[in-house]
């Protein structure tokens, strides 16, 4: 009866570890499986966001650069055709980007009463330099070619500069040493 009674015992256990087994397989197959078409879902948006907003909106500012001139800003057309990229695409556009836009709108509204010619916006390049780092940031996050802390580098060139600069006035300054002979006597 011993036996018996060990069998039955051991045949419990060993279905309670079965059972036991069987729900957390479930529970890993679920989590990798979400976190999986977690990350396409977030690379499907990012490639989106990318495709639909930024690279049209730079396509848009490059097409308004004039070799020679550089970035002036963006005219009112320009502005007509990054607010049409926006609201049709009003889902992957962040709130920086639109408060930008809209205020730019603001400021064509304005323009208009006040009768101004050729009206200029982003003439201090925020928008430009914000879009431009987003969209950087974008393909990076997507493994694709990006520009690298552009930023960063003028910085530390322009640093490097400062002191080749500096240190050349300061050599040029320092009157010569004039050097005393010993006569024979």
């Amino acid at each position: 009866m011993d036996v018996l009674s060990y069998l039955k015992q051991s045949a419990i256990a060993v279905a309670m570890l079965a059972f036991i087994g069987t729900i957390l397989g479930n529970i890993f197959t679920h989590f990798f499986t979400n976190s999986r078409t977690d990350r396409e879902l977030k690379r499907k948006q990012q490639t989106d966001r990318l495709e639909l907003v930024y690279e049209p909106i730079i396509k848009i500012i490059d097409d308004g650069i004039f070799p020679g001139d550089g970035y002036e800003g963006i005219n009112d057309s320009q502005l007509s055709g990054i607010g049409e990229i926006l609201k049709g695409n009003a889902r992957y556009v962040d709130e920086k980007l639109e408060i930008f836009i809209y205020g730019f709108k603001e400021e064509s509204y304005q323009n208009a009463m006040a009768n101004v010619d050729f009206p200029v916006y982003d003439a201090n390049r925020k928008m430009l330099d914000y879009v431009l780092k987003k969209y950087n940031s974008l393909r990076k996050d997507l493994y694709l070619p990006y520009q690298r802390n552009r930023w960063i580098w003028s910085w530390w060139l322009s640093l490097q500069m400062t002191y080749k600069i500096r240190r050349f006035i300061r050599n040029r300054r320092k009157p010569p040493v004039a050097v005393k002979m010993k006569q024979d006597s």
